[in-house]
């Protein structure tokens, strides 16, 4: 599975909850292909030595690390949604299915800009117009953006004005301790580093 996401050729998944009492389907979600992404997995022991296909090794799904809005509902307690509501729901998401797995770095709350564009971001132009486009799709998306590795105070300054909301990196600070946390989260804590 692992493989498929990286090559981007996963199947759209349909996840089924059914009533074995009433035989009835209660809920069926489809997952696109492309709201799978590597964290979404949880590898299994290998098989036993014993086994048809010893030492073959799967995973699961943890589909609560799949965004709730690429978890598209056909049927929710029993009702099923009209087909123009799920074509809506599955269209919205369509933009996100041109990004490559390792640039997927994204919920349908937040839409990260990966560090290899953060870094090229104040070089000039040529190397912001990615980070610029990543910007504008969360933007058309409604997304808010959050640029990862930043670490420096240009590379703020430019995302700044590209119109990027959130910021993470080495700028900010580096792994700290829990107890050294609260600090850093008191208002203007970052002011002097990310001024102007």
């Amino acid at each position: 599975m692992r493989r498929a996401i990286e090559e981007n050729r996963t199947p759209h998944l349909l996840a089924l909850h059914y009533d074995p009492v009433a035989w009835c389907v209660r809920n069926l979600i489809l997952i696109p292909s492309f709201a799978l992404t590597i964290s979404c997995l949880e590898k299994r022991r290998p098989l036993a030595p014993t086994a048809r296909r010893k030492g073959w090794i799967g995973c699961n799904i943890l589909l609560f690390n799949i965004p709730a809005d690429a978890r598209i509902a056909l049927i929710s307690d029993g009702s099923e949604f009209r087909p123009v509501v799920v074509r809506r729901q599955f269209s919205r998401l369509q933009p996100l299915e041109t990004l490559g797995h390792d640039k997927r770095g994204w919920t349908l709350d937040v839409l990260k800009v990966d560090k290899a564009f953060v870094d090229g971001v104040a070089q000039g132009p040529e190397d912001a117009a990615l980070a610029a486009a990543i910007v504008r799709l969360g933007h058309t998306l409604h997304l808010q953006t959050v640029a990862e590795g930043v670490e420096a105070a240009d590379q703020v300054r430019h995302l700044r004005k590209l119109g990027c909301e959130q910021a993470q990196g080495y700028l900010f600070a580096k792994p700290l301790p829990a107890e050294q946390i609260p600090a850093c989260l008191e208002p203007g804590h970052f002011a002097d580093l990310v001024s102007g």
